[in-house]
């Protein structure tokens, strides 16, 4: 079993402003992630949830304030710092297709899940793969290809590949989609015996109400690019059962845009064209085997559109 003896990063989102094709995303949020805990992110589409996740990752600069990691900006890490700031992060990236971020779609899942121990030429690689495969209950499909398996054991397996480094760092893109009741309470189990055990400060962005329950120790509440609520989950979540009481609670509903269809297609066309770039240069930096990537090359690895 990996361990790691890392202390936990402090990380913070501190007036944080961003807008493409001038159209503001994010206005001025401001969030402080507690060292060794996990906060869960919760919001509707298009509240700029993952927008916010790309500034931490290094992928999106703001256009004012600052992503703090240790007490320092994301924004400003020389290219070797920030290589570095990646490796001791786990990633899963939004999506459950074949064609998402999170796999290689030319690598079995043993060889998917293990590839992060192989970068790094740990020794107990392939034993620690085993370990983890059997947890997530997916040992009886090493050998299969992504696109041979079920989108919830797709799912498992990119977030065993994020887990398997016992990283200091944790983020999840909405770890629940393709899950079913019995394997969620598994993925739940798995992630909170690992960031207990390796201690890591968690970001977790989701939808889902009962997930951010079991999974966070706190939870922000993003809205209109604001965080409209921060708290210990039992605070914030008190009394919420549906999206309903959600949007009762905290106005979800009117604090959507809404959209022109221009607006929309305009959208749409920014996220092919910086999806592919980003998933390839998150996954080249994050494992740090620039050779090894052509293996992936036309296995049909793109960028989530939704992301």
């Amino acid at each position: 079993m990996i361990h790691t003896t890392r202390s936990a990063p402090a990380v913070g989102f501190r007036d944080v402003h961003l807008a493409f094709d001038s159209e503001p995303v994010l206005e001025g949020v401001d969030l402080e992630l507690e060292p060794g805990r996990t906060t869960v992110l919760l919001g509707p589409s298009g509240a700029g949830k993952t927008t916010l996740v790309r500034t931490l990752l290094g992928l999106y600069a703001p256009d004012s304030g600052e992503t703090v990691v240790d007490g320092r900006a994301v924004a400003s890490l020389r290219a070797d710092e920030l290589a570095a700031l990646r490796r001791r992060t786990g990633v899963l990236l939004g999506g459950s297709s074949v064609y998402d971020a999170s796999l290689f779609g030319s690598l079995s899942l043993f060889d998917n899940v293990a590839y992060p121990l192989r970068a790094a030429r740990h020794p107990a690689a392939d034993a620690e793969t085993w370990r983890i495969l059997h947890e997530f209950e997916l040992a009886g499909h090493a050998t299969a290809l992504p696109s041979e398996v079920s989108a919830g054991q797709r799912r498992r397996a990119a977030l065993a590949r994020a887990l398997i480094t016992a990283p200091d760092l944790l983020v999840l893109d909405d770890p629940g989609p393709a899950l079913d009741l019995h394997n969620r309470d598994a993925v739940v189990r798995s992630v909170r015996r690992r960031t207990t055990r390796s201690g890591a400060t968690a970001l977790v962005v989701m939808h889902d109400l009962e997930l951010a329950r079991a999974l966070g120790d706190r939870v922000g509440v993003l809205l209109g690019g604001r965080i409209v609520a921060d708290g210990p989950v039992d605070e914030v979540l008190g009394g919420i059962v549906t999206a309903a009481d959600l949007d009762a609670r905290f106005g979800v509903r009117a604090a959507l845009p809404v959209a022109t269809a221009a607006e929309r297609a305009a959208v749409a066309r920014r996220a092919r064209r910086q999806g592919l770039g980003e998933a390839w240069l998150l996954m080249g930096v994050l494992f740090a085997m620039p050779a090894k990537l052509s293996l992936a090359l036309g296995s049909g690895m793109l960028a989530n559109p939704a992301l």
